[in-house]
C-alpha cells in the first residue's frame, strides 16, 4: 500500500494498541522490521490500558508510546498515577525505542 500511494514511508507512522500486539508477539515484531527497514515508524497507543508486559517494550521496535490517559490525567493530583507513569518518562524521551 505504501508504494502504490507514493507515500515517503519516513512519514508513516502506524499506531498500534497494545492489546493488537499480545496475540502473537514474535510474528507481530517481525512484521514491524520488515515495515521499519523500508522507514516506516511505530507508535504505541493507550499504553497501559492492556494486559502486555513492559518486556514487550524490549521486543517491539517503537518510536513513540503514548500513555494512556487515564494515567496521565489527575497525574498532578493523584501520587499513584505520577508513580506508575514517572518511570516511563524517560523513555518516551530517549533513543530506546529505535
Amino acid at each position: 500500500m505504501i508504494e502504490v500511494s507514493g507515500i515517503e514511508p519516513s512519514r508513516v507512522v502506524l499506531e498500534l494498541t497494545e492489546q493488537s500486539l499480545v496475540h502473537d508477539i514474535n510474528e507481530t515484531v517481525e512484521k514491524m522490521k520488515a515495515l521499519r527497514r523500508l522507514g516506516v515508524r511505530f507508535s504505541i497507543d493507550d499504553f497501559g490500558t492492556g494486559y502486555s508486559s513492559l518486556s514487550y517494550l524490549k521486543a517491539i521496535p517503537l518510536d513513540e508510546l503514548k500513555i494512556d490517559q487515564s494515567f496521565v490525567r489527575d497525574i498532578a493530583v493523584d501520587s499513584d498515577d505520577a508513580a506508575i507513569v514517572k518511570p516511563l518518562s524517560p523513555l518516551q524521551a530517549t533513543s530506546v525505542f529505535t
